[in-house]
């Protein structure tokens, strides 16, 4: 059954187990769109949303919606659980998020936090694959450092890419020799290379928390590690300035670690085309 419910004071209102919510602020901030909570406005949303099989963290947006009110037909759900053994409305509000677990202060850069707290690997596994929403926040970018000149270095907004590898890219065009059919295939074996190496760094490394983490003593150093390298995604894949390595290190990493082996290795017709797959 389906209520619609009228709201004088403008508000954007849905209702999940009896209780009401003022979505307005993220309305058009919904994953899939805003025309899928349109349509429910004034409604309530339970069948919906437990057809779309929401998750877990999904749930919990819930806990940052203003509460309106509740329905005066039916009483709000409090201790139900769902099949998936996912608790009420009310066990989500009890349940304090991972990031208050952790004790994390969003507002002093969090890699000092990780550096220095006692952190059971179960609760940084946890804290790292539980997105983190920003919901009714100004800024969706959280602080990892302290220090000024770090924290501005560790972001990095879409236009610096093309800024920084433009130009190494012209270069290796240039310094490529041969011709051009025997370029492209040396640069095509870049493209696969750099795809197989990139597919075992993201299973093996990337996602160290499942990998090798639980079979190496417990070290935040670690922890620290694997979040500045990936975990940050999956923690917080809302901030739109993590989302590649900074610059001024993927130039190291290309230089010492790609580029200088291949041209210690190969003839420079092929180091420098197979380079540019790479890149």
């Amino acid at each position: 059954m389906a209520y619609h419910l009228e709201d004088p004071e403008n508000r954007i209102i849905v209702s999940y187990k009896g209780v009401v919510y003022d979505v307005k602020e993220y309305f058009h901030e919904h994953p899939g769109g805003s025309d899928l909570i349109e349509e429910l406005l004034g409604k309530e949303i339970d069948e919906k949303f437990e057809e779309a099989e929401h998750t877990k963290t999904a749930r919990k947006i819930f806990d940052n919606f203003p509460i309106v009110g509740t329905l005066a037909a039916r009483e709000p759900s409090t201790n139900s659980e769902s099949d998936d053994g996912v608790k009420g409305l009310d066990g989500y509000n009890l349940d304090q998020n991972l990031a208050k677990k952790l004790n994390i202060d969003y507002s002093k850069g969090i890699i000092w936090q990780l550096l220095t707290k006692d952190i059971p690997l179960e609760e940084y596994r946890q804290f790292v694959n539980e997105p983190k929403n920003f919901v009714g926040k100004d800024s969706k970018h959280v602080k990892m450092f302290d220090n000024w000149f770090c924290e501005v270095n560790s972001k990095t907004p879409w236009w610096m890419i093309p800024l920084a590898y433009i130009p190494i890219s012209c270069y290796l065009i240039y310094m490529s020799e041969g011709p051009a059919w025997w370029r492209l295939l040396c640069w095509g074996a870049g493209v696969f290379s750099w795809t197989v190496i990139e597919y075992f760094l993201h299973r093996f490394i990337f996602h160290g928390e499942d990998v090798f983490m639980p079979y190496l003593p417990q070290n935040n150093f670690m922890y620290v590690f694997h979040f500045c390298l990936h975990g940050i995604h999956h923690a917080f894949p809302e901030d739109s300035l993590r989302l590649v390595f900074p610059p001024f290190l993927g130039h190291i990493i290309l230089y010492f670690v790609f580029l200088k082996p291949l041209r210690s290795a190969l003839p420079a017709d092929i180091a420098f085309a197979f380079m540019l797959g790479i890149l």
